[in-house]
């Protein structure tokens, strides 16, 4: 969110919401690699107090008549902000994160949780997410709050055809991960995407398919989400269909078309 305008995406936000008659969930996140905030000639250091800020405006522009604001980075005055939302106050916010610290401060903010099995691979998962929920008490919300998981999914009849068919696509697209890493490491020496840099550089065709995505038939693919559903207490998933972006057209229509009539039926219990 720090790369754009609140009062813009609030009016865009506000009119889908509308046009969708309230069936608007909205994902938001504080970050990128650094080299997206060099592109907009935006400091990655301060990404989080505008984001913080950001997140203020919108809700702001949302719930009040007329908005007043003054903060270090965006300012406005008696602005009146036009649709509001169709849900009320606003459409539910699910904000995502990577790194260890920005999981317990969406806790303390207390809003619903997105995590990706990118940088965080699923051994790794738990604590992380213990962080959370502990923010979550701390900060006196009701409940453990709420978890969603994205993760790549890809099905076929036979296991082997999952194995092998999205292969070609996967790996170069976590070469290509490493190296966005790498290269964030060396510009801001940071030390947490130094070390996720060397862990994706021993990075077998085998860890994948165990740490970081599900992929098989529609009875394995869906026994394997309700077990991360009930060892990692998700409210949902978010499945990613196409990691890398390679898999042929063919062969992605027929893993979510098996999703959809085959495994999708089974989960009524993840949104």
């Amino acid at each position: 969110m720090p790369l754009g305008h609140p009062v813009r995406l609030a009016e865009e936000v506000a009119t889908l919401d509308n046009l969708a008659h309230g069936r608007l969930d909205l994902g938001i996140g504080r970050s990128s690699f650094p080299r997206v905030y060099e592109g907009y000639n935006i400091s990655y250091a301060e990404s989080r107090e505008r984001f913080r800020e950001y997140l203020e405006v919108m809700r702001g522009a949302w719930t009040q008549p007329r908005l007043s604001y003054t903060g270090t980075f965006y300012t406005c005055t008696d602005l009146e902000v036009l649709p509001k939302p169709y849900q009320q106050p606003h459409p539910p916010l699910h904000h995502a994160a990577a790194t260890q610290d920005t999981f317990a401060a969406i806790g303390a903010m207390g809003l619903p949780l997105l995590v990706a099995l990118i940088g965080t691979p699923l051994s790794e998962l738990t604590p992380v997410l213990d962080e959370y929920r502990t923010a979550w008490k701390a900060a006196g919300h009701p409940g453990q709050g709420q978890i969603r998981l994205r993760l790549p999914v890809y099905v076929a009849p036979t296991m082997d055809e999952a194995h092998t068919e999205p292969a070609p696509s996967v790996m170069p697209y976590y070469e290509r991960l490493r190296q966005g890493y790498l290269r964030s490491s060396q510009t801001f020496e940071n030390a947490a995407r130094t070390a996720r840099a060397a862990q994706l550089a021993d990075l077998t065709y085998a860890d994948v398919l165990r740490e970081r995505v599900v992929f098989g038939t529609p009875q394995h693919v869906t026994q394997r989400l309700r077990t991360l559903q009930q060892t990692l207490g998700l409210a949902g998933v978010i499945i990613e269909p196409n990691v890398g972006s390679d898999i042929p057209p063919a062969l992605m229509q027929r893993s979510l078309t098996l999703f959809a009539q085959e495994v999708a039926p089974c989960l009524r219990t993840l949104s």
